[in-house]
């Protein structure tokens, strides 16, 4: 067991567990890698070799209940999540992702250090407050986030808006929130001629790096005034 780091000693996927090949030094201690630096690949010439095995998950909600591996983050005074009609509904809560406690957020576990993770939606925010999406999430001060919102043009159209956050413990980032809207293509945009805006947004991360991909169509989300839901990957 140990915790893996990046090249910045910012763990990405928390403790992990991993198999290092070890020799005994002349004085008996065990050195794993031979001494050297624990890295992502150690090569043991007495392991077979083997091909890496993609692995695919995917959730249509056709089941009544959540798949296992889905998280919650705390639990809300009221309900807020229902599985209907092959959809994943979330009825969101004033709680911001900055909050400790009480927000709607669906979470699962990174469990590789390269992956795709993308979810259909369709959402109508209707107050400037109004926000769905899906995050990586490290915990209350560290998320970046990609969600549907309002823009703010006074249109009422909607965009779809980048926001990094890190928190008081970044070091020489303390406190540095970097926002950006991208407004919705008008065929998906929230006008008076549309009901919601329809999207597929994807995350595609690796190590540190998280790059957006694209708009598309359908998994619902609801939202209350001043109300956020979030799909995670953390």
């Amino acid at each position: 067991m140990a915790l893996s780091t990046s090249s910045r000693l910012i763990q990405t996927l928390g403790r992990e567990t991993f198999l290092s090949p070890f020799t005994w030094s002349v004085d008996g201690w065990p050195l794993a890698n031979e001494g050297k630096l624990i890295t992502l690949d150690m090569w043991d010439p007495n392991l077979p070799s083997q091909s890496n095995v993609s692995k695919v998950l995917v959730d249509d909600f056709s089941s009544p209940s959540l798949q296992l591996g889905w998280e919650f983050r705390a639990t809300p005074s009221r309900p807020w999540w229902r599985i209907e009609n092959d959809s994943l509904i979330l009825r969101g809560t004033v709680a911001t992702l900055s909050a400790l406690d009480v927000m709607a957020l669906v979470l699962r576990k990174q469990d590789a250090l390269f992956y795709d993770f993308s979810v259909d939606m369709s959402f109508n925010p209707t107050l400037p407050t109004h926000e769905a999406g899906i995050v990586a999430w490290v915990n209350d001060l560290y998320h970046n986030t990609i969600s549907l919102v309002q823009c703010q043009d006074q249109t009422n159209a909607t965009c779809l808006r980048i926001l990094t956050n890190v928190g008081e413990r970044g070091g020489e980032f303390d406190g540095n929130t970097t926002t950006i809207y991208y407004p919705l293509p008008t065929a998906l945009s929230n006008t008076t001629q549309s009901k919601s805006a329809a999207s597929l947004i994807r995350l595609r991360g690796w190590l540190l790096t998280m790059n957006v991909v694209s708009p598309g169509k359908a998994l619902e989300w609801t939202c209350g005034s001043r109300e956020r839901a979030l799909l995670a990957d953390f």
